[in-house]
């Protein structure tokens, strides 16, 4: 098989640029894309021609894979591949226009990708991961690729004769060099270097004099630049631009390469960079740059991909006749898998085809190609409870090696958990799969819902029970970020950050919007549920305990903004850790300070006052039962006084009965919704005193008691959740 007549492709172009295209690309004949094709051992069920063009290599696909799929976003080029295919008679090309952003197909379509020449005029990030997301697991994509060579190339070589291709080339130069200053931090350095423009930082700099001085200076300057003929916001932005050593690189690399006709346009960028408006330099020359093979692996590798192989443009061989010509330029390297027999691939040539493209412009690398693959795993089976059992092991398991005596801890505690196991968090997430691995859980989780807000239970019952709420330590990743949602979820500790973000990423993969929104003092996920944003919080609530409205609906944060009282209703469980208790100590034993979770509630305050600023006061100090004795036929109860902080203490609530409420302050976390109360089947009263006697029922052989202090913050809320003492218990057996 090979093309049609060059002169009849040719003319199914509608424009000289078209014909002049097409010309250059079938010219060299079906039979070298095929053999270009067979050197990557690329074959198999579907693939994907990602900016396919007019079709050459598309047409060349078609005699290696059952179907092709190929996509670009000019439909003048699509009619003409669809026009050839059907001369050809090669009935397994799908042609159809859609951005290489957001891909019109299925998750795990495709064996393979094949992208050449269309990767750096897009954005490239969104993309891989669009490529990553229609791979099946074990899938190949190639890719070609310029570098800065070939912006170079087209300057100084084609650019002679064609003015516009030359701005092309430096367009394109000037964009690299301004999307890697800012990697750099070319934000932070000219905004650091911009401290004098146009009013001082330090207090003392606002003082009077220190004003009318920089004002002397700014208007002395502004004169001596208008009467040079220099622009002032240029001015200040070169010089912003020269305090800072990525900044100077960037005017070296621009008035180099480029030329001092883009010096005013760098400077202009630089400005609104200043001002705030880095979105209009971003777009002056759209997404079009170069890219190195370190910066597309870098990029690749985020977007889960492995095995990073590159060479220049036909230097990637994978054939099973290695010879010198075959070899990669550069730092790439060739895989060479064993012998396969040659009937296994048709009409395939061993001879070495030659490069479209000159690899290396001067000693700039030009064009280059590369090979990714999307890392084939096992797939775990998905069992909630495997994440149960980890965060029981956890909070059974203490990881923080106190330092100091009385170690101090707070919301941003940073070296408090190992690194190397949020690490081996990250590695074993990745092995099961990584985003793939979620979005399976995500389904698991809501399959056969009847709704959005169910959906969003039960989602929040699994990170409610799945996340050890640690007071002492908490996983962060290098430089104090969080970890991401599934090294998170496989460490199974961490505070309201680490929730949100489990949250949230589940809630996407279940196709909930969510997002995670910063409180007074607190941080929380909230889902979008029809036309509602509900709260959703697995850290300060636990076991199935979900704050929800009088009408039996989850919560809004307007809700609880316009009568924070709503949420008092509920037991913060998560939170709900004494002092002294065994979770906040340290491996040798030592009590750790300083952190909500190690206070006592009636230091901590209301959970409502972590949700809006506005909502003060602090609940009643925990009754302590001091004596609880059996009497013959009597039993005697007495507990020490509670205090209140704000407020008026009404009286106590207290309960005795023959059943335990079966959780303690140690286990609380474990507590199922609604949370268990002392049995009151001997007794329950309301009292001001701080001392009862009752009867013991006849066969009665142990007795429960708990004491629960209440204040006047009933006044606002009515059905207001107050923590009762620790339980007590009388063995009457033993006192007869």
């Amino acid at each position: 098989m090979k093309f049609p007549d060059l002169e009849e492709i040719v003319g199914l172009a509608s424009s000289q640029y078209e014909r002049e295209f097409l010309r250059a690309e079938f010219v060299l004949g079906l039979g070298y894309y095929v053999d270009r094709i067979d050197r990557l051992l690329f074959r198999g069920d579907r693939v994907l021609d990602a900016g396919c063009g007019a079709g050459q290599w598309t047409l060349a696909l078609a005699q290696r894979f059952r179907q092709v799929d190929a996509v670009d976003i000019k439909c003048e080029r699509l009619s003409v591949l669809s026009a050839l295919a059907e001369r050809m008679g090669i009935r397994n090309v799908k042609a159809y226009p859609c951005p290489l952003e957001q891909l019109a197909c299925e998750d795990a379509a495709f064996d393979a990708v094949f992208c050449y020449s269309v990767l750096m005029v897009t954005r490239l990030e969104p993309v891989l991961r669009e490529f990553h997301r229609v791979l099946r697991p074990g899938g190949r994509v190639y890719a070609c690729l310029n570098a800065d060579g070939w912006s170079r190339y087209l300057a100084e070589e084609k650019g002679q004769k064609d003015p516009d291709v030359r701005r092309a080339g430096l367009s394109t130069l000037y964009t690299t060099y301004w999307q890697r200053a800012l990697k750099q931090g070319l934000r932070e350095a000219v905004a650091e270097a911009a401290i004098d423009y146009p009013e001082g930082l330090l207090a003392w700099e606002n003082r009077l004099l220190f004003k009318v001085e920089r004002r002397l200076v700014r208007i002395g300057r502004r004169w001596m630049a208008t009467l040079g003929g220099i622009d002032w916001q240029r001015s200040v932005a070169r010089d912003c631009l020269c305090g800072s050593g990525v900044g100077r690189e960037l005017l070296r690399r621009v008035q180099g390469f480029c030329g001092e006709d883009f010096v005013p346009l760098l400077l202009d960028d630089v400005s609104a960079l200043l001002n705030g408006q880095s979105h209009e330099v971003s777009s002056r020359f759209g997404p079009t740059r170069a890219y190195r093979p370190e910066e597309l692996a870098e990029i690749a590798g985020a977007a889960g991909f492995a095995d990073f192989q590159w060479a220049t443009e036909g230097g990637l061989v994978c054939d099973w006749l290695p010879s010198p010509n075959h070899e990669p330029d550069g730092n790439g390297k060739a895989s060479v898998p064993q012998a396969k027999d040659v009937t296994d691939f048709g009409s395939l040539e061993p001879s070495a085809p030659h490069a479209k493209y000159p690899g290396y412009w001067g000693d700039e690398l030009c064009v280059w190609e590369c090979l990714l693959v999307k890392p084939d795993r096992v797939a775990a089976t998905i069992v909630p409870d495997r994440h149960y059992r980890a965060a029981r092991e956890a909070a059974g398991t203490r990881v923080y090696a106190e330092i100091a005596a009385e170690p101090v801890l707070s919301n941003a505690s940073m070296a408090t958990f190992p690194p190397p196991l949020v690490a081996f968090a990250k590695c074993y997430g990745e092995a099961l799969g990584g985003d793939a691995y979620l979005k399976q859980l995500a389904a698991t989780l809501i399959e056969g819902v009847g709704s959005e807000e169910e959906a969003v239970r039960r989602i929040l019952r699994f990170v409610q029970r799945a996340v050890f709420r640690d007071p002492v330590v908490q996983p962060l990743a290098e430089g104090g970020a969080l970890p991401d949602a599934l090294a998170a979820l496989w460490c199974a500790r961490g505070r309201c950050g680490h929730t949100a973000k489990i949250l949230v990423t589940l809630l996407g993969h279940a196709g909930i919007e969510a997002r995670i929104r910063q409180l007074h003092r607190h941080v929380v996920a909230e889902a979008r549920c029809r036309d509602r944003w509900v709260l959703a919080d697995a850290d300060a609530f636990k076991g199935g305990i979900i704050p929800e409205s009088p009408r039996g609906r989850l919560l809004s944060i307007d809700e609880i903004e316009a009568n924070p009282y709503l949420v008092d209703r509920f037991p913060p469980t998560g939170w709900m850790i004494l002092p002294n208790s065994r979770f906040t100590r340290g491996l040798r034993g030592r009590q750790v300070r300083g952190y909500v979770d190690a206070l006592e509630p009636d230091q901590r305050g209301f959970v409502s006052g972590y949700y809006v600023a506005w909502a003060r006061g602090f609940p009643p100090s925990l009754p302590k039962i001091r004596h609880f004795q059996a009497n013959g036929e009597r039993f005697a109860l007495a507990w020490e006084p509670a205090v209140v902080r704000e407020g008026r203490l009404l009286g106590y609530r207290v309960r005795v009965g023959s059943r335990s409420r079966d959780w303690t302050y140690d286990d609380v976390f474990w507590a199922e919704a609604p949370l268990a109360e002392t049995a009151s089947d001997v007794l329950a009263i309301e009292t001001s005193a701080t001392s009862i006697e009752g009867p013991i029922p006849p066969n009665t052989d142990r007795l429960f008691a708990s004491v629960t202090a209440v204040s006047d913050r009933l006044e606002k809320e009515p059905l207001t959740f107050f923590w009762p003492s620790e339980e007590a218990r009388c063995d009457v057996a033993q006192a007869d």
